[in-house]
């Protein structure tokens, strides 16, 4: 086990080890994001299952780890998410961003519901399909108010809820829209 296990290092990292995400290769970018969130789904999931049996000592080591992935490796791929989805119109990602968002669901951390937004505002139609084919009544219902969330902080609404943005009304009526439609 490394001493610095599970602490922040501080020290210096050459230049040359660097790598800008944004400047990988399509093919590898899709390879890393979708690792990315099969990992903190599959971390999720793990946690709410500990927790669903009252096994505390498992539900805290995994809440860490947990918590350290999240830190390190999801919230930082999940900026590069809406350029590479806009650019890819890659549904299969956008299943997946929803899936590590649902298996999270109880986590505070807003960076995905930031990223699904953005996603949502440059391809609505597509995130849309995403979200309709979504079968389970509480679980479309809270990502629908999660990007609500996020476009009224993206497009800074005021306090009644109203915004000048012709594009934030198009969207708030699309997400209404798909509200009023059947789940089966």
């Amino acid at each position: 086990m490394s001493p610095w296990k599970g602490s922040q290092m501080e020290g210096f990292i050459p230049r040359s080890s660097i790598q800008d995400l944004s400047a990988l290769h399509s093919d590898s970018l899709r390879g890393l994001i979708m690792g990315v969130l099969d990992k903190q789904r599959v971390l999720a999931d793990s946690l709410n299952l500990t927790l669903k049996g009252r096994d505390s000592l498992s539900s805290g080591s995994i809440a860490v780890v947990l918590n350290q992935y999240t830190d390190r490796k999801y919230n930082p791929i999940l900026q590069l998410i809406p350029d590479y989805f806009c650019a890819s119109k890659d549904l299969q990602l956008i299943d997946k961003l929803i899936a590590s968002i649902w298996a999270n669901r109880g986590s505070v951390n807003e960076e995905p519901l930031y990223s699904l937004g953005a996603c949502l505002i440059c391809q609505p139609e597509l995130l849309m399909r995403s979200l309709d084919k979504i079968t389970n009544t509480e679980q479309k219902e809270t990502i629908l108010k999660q990007i609500e969330w996020a476009l009224l902080n993206h497009f800074e609404v005021n306090e009644s809820g109203n915004s000048d943005n012709l594009n934030f009304k198009a969207l708030m009526d699309r997400l209404n829209a798909d509200r009023k439609q059947p789940t089966y």
